[in-house]
């Protein structure tokens, strides 16, 4: 029977067709097995319920760049809660400690969710009593392709069987671990004036993911910040005397503040 090492202690794990997920008899780790190498097997539990997660989505959704109302106004239409797979992969650059970067492990629509940052010390082995199957997204993109991607995101990166590349004057970057994590999300579906949009909480730490939201116009800020730098120009330019100049451009820098703030609150 084909069998593969186990990543955490060097033992023999006996292979199963058509089984991805395995644990090793020796040490007990949970692995995961792809085409290209087997990886540890991790999953973050939830610490957050779906009440706390709609508390955050709102929280989120009252800051300073979104449209006034929103956190009010915003229609929660559905909420679906389920453990998505991501790619983690430990990056050692030059004389700096090792950084953790992830990669989507399945199709997802949220692109922002590379930006999310593994909190340290709660990854746990994955069991099957941890999280219902059916809640489980299983992994679909290939660990090679998801390398591929951290290749564009980081320069100088090399594959582990080539080890670090280094070129004089370049950085060295080495990458030293692979996992799979399977991670909880929430998935917020909601409406905002006929609008539909997408946000995600993450389930350890509940922090916001989205791609689109509804933000505040930038043109009205424009419009303003064009209308004060021609009037203060032409003031300047018109008037004779620095004391004069100062009254004149300090009396319309309070209207034009006014508008400024009058702006801010209404787009």
């Amino acid at each position: 029977m084909p069998a593969i090492k186990c990543p955490q202690c060097g033992g023999e794990v006996d292979l199963k067709e058509r089984v991805y997920f395995l644990a090793c008899p020796y040490c007990h780790s949970a692995l995961y097995l792809d085409r290209a190498r087997s990886v540890l097997h991790y999953i973050l539990e939830a610490t957050i319920d779906p009440i706390v997660a709609e508390h955050n989505l709102r929280r989120w959704m009252g800051g300073a760049e979104m449209r006034r109302g929103l956190e009010e106004l915003a229609v929660i239409e559905s909420v679906e809660f389920f453990y998505f797979p991501m790619w983690y992969f430990h990056i050692k650059r030059t004389q700096q400690a090792i950084a953790t970067y992830v990669e989507p492990a399945a199709p997802t629509s949220l692109s922002t969710i590379k930006e999310f940052k593994p909190p340290g010390g709660s990854l746990r082995f994955y069991e099957p009593t941890l999280a219902p199957p059916e809640k489980m997204i299983e992994p679909s993109i290939p660990y090679k392709t998801a390398l591929g991607w951290l290749q564009q995101r980081i320069r100088y990166l090399s594959s582990p069987a080539a080890g670090a590349k280094r070129g004089k004057g370049k950085e060295e970057v080495s990458l030293t671990e692979v996992s799979l994590v399977h991670i909880p999300w929430y998935i917020f579906r909601y409406s905002f004036k006929d609008e539909t949009y997408l946000a995600a909480v993450e389930g350890t730490t509940g922090k916001v993911f989205a791609n689109v939201f509804p933000s505040k116009s930038e043109i009205p800020f424009d419009l303003v910040t064009i209308v004060a730098i021609v009037i203060l120009f032409c003031e300047g330019m018109l008037i004779d005397g620095f004391l004069p100049r100062l009254v004149v451009m300090t009396s319309t820098a309070l209207p034009l503040s006014l508008i400024a703030y009058f702006v801010a609150r209404e787009f």
